[in-house]
């Protein structure tokens, strides 16, 4: 009888050699997983923000009218906040809100000549919080305000002539992303602080 006295299977060191390199295999993975979190955190924030605009710029071409109870006719709808949380209507630089403008000029109809940002009355409707602890990192107040019926945008009471820019900011403070609103009413958001 003829016995083969090989045995078949791993060492020992066969073995741990391979746990080692799983181990650093995984580690891997969850360290580029754990760093992407901030970013996608600000993404999301950002196409957070981008629809709660393209929400005001959609009720003011639609003519959207808010029953609130006050009876008060909307010359148009805003997004706005401040990152200052300086008691400016806001809690603090985490918060954002929609509006509408209304006029109360008293002039017969309340024809909305009197009701731009700024110059007519805001009247908040609904009150908006980022998530994550995602900052707006403008240093001063903004609203995106949309005229009814066309749309025509205005900036911290101004008619846009370009663009205006937003910027989102991670809570560590290594990411950003922007949200650009431009002058024919586009919005769209883009990683990293750039311009618009």
């Amino acid at each position: 009888m003829i016995c083969n006295s090989k045995k078949k299977g791993f060492t020992f060191i066969e073995i741990v050699i391979i746990v080692v390199i799983i181990g650093i295999m995984t580690s891997v993975v969850l360290v580029s997983v754990g760093g992407n979190k901030s970013s996608k955190v600000v993404e999301i924030a950002a196409r957070e923000i981008a629809g709660s605009i393209r929400e005001a710029q959609n009720n003011a071409l639609n003519g959207k009218q808010i029953n609130d109870g006050t009876g008060d006719t909307a010359c148009g709808h805003g997004f706005y906040f401040d990152n200052d949380g300086d008691g400016s209507g806001l809690d603090s630089e985490y918060d954002y809100k929609l509006f509408y403008n209304y006029d109360n000029s008293g002039t017969p109809n309340d024809d909305c000549s009197e009701a731009l940002p700024g110059v007519g009355v805001a009247q908040y409707y609904a009150d908006h919080s980022l998530g994550n602890k995602v900052e707006f990192s403008d240093s001063i107040s903004k609203s995106i305000y949309f005229t009814m019926p066309h749309g025509t945008v205005y900036q911290n009471s101004a008619l846009l002539g370009g663009s205006a820019k937003i910027l989102l900011v991670s809570p560590g403070g290594s990411d950003y992303y922007t949200i650009c609103v431009y002058a024919s009413g586009r919005v769209e958001e883009k990683k990293d602080d750039v311009p618009c």
